[in-house]
């Protein structure tokens, strides 16, 4: 009984100490989803993101790292530093735009809305193959930032401070496009 007494509260020492809410777990939680590709989760972490787009750019999200610097709590509020490396495809977009120019003018010429455009599938499946061979390529460089997360505690739990991470999404979520390096 006593073995067992010690083995459960080892367990719950366990528990509380490598898995309790943290900024720093919050975070490895995020970058877990969005390394995953877990569409539905990053749909809430930035919600003006697309769906489209993040299925495109899901191979990206898989190859993106980063590590945690530092934790700094003050109240209900805090930041975690960390760099954060991602896939650049920048180098790519000319040969992406030659790649989809003909077809976009070509819709947009019969009367159709740039919305109605991004929607046509043969411009889906050009973006899908576009990126999904890039990612993959050996002359694919990648871009490393340091970043600020800033969370706030709601509710006991801390949440991204969707209002101030603009550096942080850029980062994330443009592969380079709107590299905030500094």
């Amino acid at each position: 009984m006593k073995r067992l007494t010690v083995l459960t509260l080892g367990l719950i020492f366990l528990i509380v100490s490598c898995g309790g809410t943290s900024p720093k777990n919050k975070v490895k939680e995020i970058m877990g989803a969005v390394q995953k590709g877990n569409l539905d989760e990053i749909k809430k972490i930035y919600p003006d993101y697309k769906a489209e787009e993040a299925e495109t750019m899901k191979e990206g999200f898989s190859k993106i790292t980063y590590t945690i610097n530092k934790e700094e709590i003050k109240g209900n509020n805090a930041v975690v530093n960390m760099t954060v490396k991602t896939p650049d495809i920048s180098p790519f977009l000319q040969e992406y735009m030659q790649k989809l120019m003909p077809i976009i003018m070509k819709e947009l010429q019969s009367g159709k809305t740039q919305e109605e455009v991004q929607k046509n599938p043969e411009v889906k499946k050009i973006a899908e193959e576009f990126f999904k061979e890039k990612f993959k390529s050996p002359d694919l460089k990648y871009v490393e930032n340091e970043v600020n997360v800033s969370l706030k505690k709601e509710n006991g739990k801390w949440e991204l401070d969707k209002e101030n991470n603009e550096e942080f999404m850029l980062n994330v979520f443009t592969f380079g496009i709107m590299n905030t390096g500094k």
